[in-house]
């Protein structure tokens, strides 16, 4: 998936939304939110080859983000005439798909669609290689991998914030991670790098109007709880 189809499925899936009456509020989850970090030239090829954006509609309460879920599903979902039209798809998900460390919410990205302004809230991507970690399969495990060996993530970040979830997983994806930790960020050079993203996220995150719904879905979080 190339940026101008990840900002078509920003875009559409938002009016979808609309169409049903949210806020049009929404959340990448899945590796397409990568690309709220990075431009599109820097990432390797094997990180866009997804054919799909999982999209978390944000909504007041988990029922209602489930029926959002299956109606982008419907609309632009998997053999849709939207994925027909144009190649790729939407998944829409729930809350509860992807396992994620505290604070998660506070660290979204905003990735603007620049012909409407649509903004998508995409994970940081260390709390995205926390995820694919979890989850464990061998497309996720290279993925973390590449992002590793390219100096794309500080994995000590990821292996401090796999270390506090409460998930029988976490061991094993520990594991996981420092079997290919010599290869990354050398402890040297992380205060530099943190700067230099710190630089670089702000200018992505000065770049939308939109609130980010960090407030909203954590309200969600402590109702499950």
């Amino acid at each position: 998936m190339n940026l101008e189809q990840f900002h078509h499925g920003i875009r559409a899936a938002r009016e979808v939304l609309r169409h049903q009456g949210a806020s049009g509020a929404l959340v990448i989850m899945g590796s397409q939110s990568i690309l709220a970090s990075y431009s599109a030239m820097v990432l390797d090829s094997e990180l866009m080859m997804s054919a799909e954006v999982d999209i978390l509609p944000v909504a007041a309460n988990r029922d209602e983000i489930n029926r959002l879920s299956d109606y982008l599903d419907g609309s632009l979902g998997q053999e849709s005439h939207f994925h027909e039209s144009f190649g790729f798809h939407v998944d829409g998900i729930s809350i509860e798909t992807s396992v994620l460390p505290d604070g998660w919410v506070d660290r979204l990205i905003p990735e603007v669609d620049p012909s409407s302004g649509a903004t998508g809230w995409c994970l940081d991507p260390h709390d995205l290689a926390v995820a694919k970690l979890i989850a464990g399969r061998p497309k996720d495990i290279d993925f973390v991998d590449i992002l590793v060996a390219q100096r794309l993530i500080d994995h000590t970040v990821v292996r401090e914030g796999l270390l506090v979830l409460n998930d029988a997983r976490s061991t094993r994806a520990v594991e996981r991670l420092d079997a290919v930790a010599a290869g990354g960020l050398p402890e040297a050079e992380r205060p530099r790098w943190h700067a230099n993203r710190e630089r670089s996220l702000a200018d992505r995150r000065a770049r939308t109007n939109e609130p980010s719904p960090a407030d909203d879905l954590a309200r969600l979080s402590d109702a499950s709880e």
